[in-house]
């Protein structure tokens, strides 16, 4: 048994929640996963001009070829288009390789 002030990470379990909250002001964050080539979302009665967002890796790992792994990609272009996957042997492979992944990126919405 671990010592009384070891403390395991939990992390892991039980997955973040996605969705909407919205607080009385009027702002409003939005969370939730992406898969490659889809547009993030704003939430009902915003504009892009009125919104921040960000995306990041959640389950996009690289594929089969560690030693040409180039590493994870999660951007999103002037159109919010999300480009999550990674990179193995110079090329670009959206989603991931594993059948136990959605192979998605996970992303924010904050709107004011």
């Amino acid at each position: 048994m671990p010592p009384p002030f070891f403390h395991t990470p939990d992390w892991h379990w039980p997955p973040c929640q996605s969705g909407t909250w919205r607080r009385a002001s009027g702002s409003t964050v939005l969370t939730g996963k992406i898969a490659n080539g889809q547009q993030i979302p704003l939430p009902s009665g915003f504009s892009a001009s009125q919104c921040t967002w960000s995306v990041s890796n959640a389950e996009n790992p690289h594929g089969w070829k560690p030693n040409y792994f180039a590493g994870s990609v999660a951007t999103y272009d002037a159109n919010r288009i999300v480009k999550c996957g990674f990179y193995d042997e110079y090329n670009f492979y959206g989603g991931t390789h594993r059948t136990d992944l959605s192979g998605k990126c996970s992303y924010i919405v904050v709107c004011q």
